[in-house]
């Protein structure tokens, strides 16, 4: 085991899922939906791929698709990192769910039970 997976608190799933995101407004406003790929997600977090930096900080409106699951799962998520690797079109963004409903984060660690089988 890696040093790596040590620290983690939540089996990661290390498949492709589709995320939608938005800039969260606290004062209800409502910005367009970025459709992204995932490669790595968790019941703590996910590594999306997108064409733009985002602001580490900045918080974000999350709605995730997972297959076998009627409704998808919605939280709040804060960007902790960005990297973009020179000469890449994609930056590769980790963030942090901040607002996971206990049922929500209960199926993605079923999920990573089951895949990581």
């Amino acid at each position: 085991m890696d040093q790596d997976s040590d620290k983690r608190e939540y089996k990661r799933i290390s498949r492709h899922f589709i995320l939608r995101f938005r800039a969260h407004q606290d004062d209800g406003q409502k910005g367009g939906w970025e459709v992204v790929t995932v490669d790595d997600l968790s019941a703590g977090g996910a590594l999306i791929n997108f064409e733009k930096e985002l602001e580490i900080g900045s918080v974000l409106d999350i709605t995730i698709t997972v297959p076998l699951v009627n409704e998808p799962i919605r939280c709040l998520a804060k960007v902790l990192r960005v990297q973009k690797p020179a000469n890449a079109l994609i930056c590769r963004i980790a963030v942090a769910f901040l607002e996971l409903s206990e049922k929500d984060r209960e199926i993605m660690k079923t999920l990573a039970a089951k895949i990581n089988q």
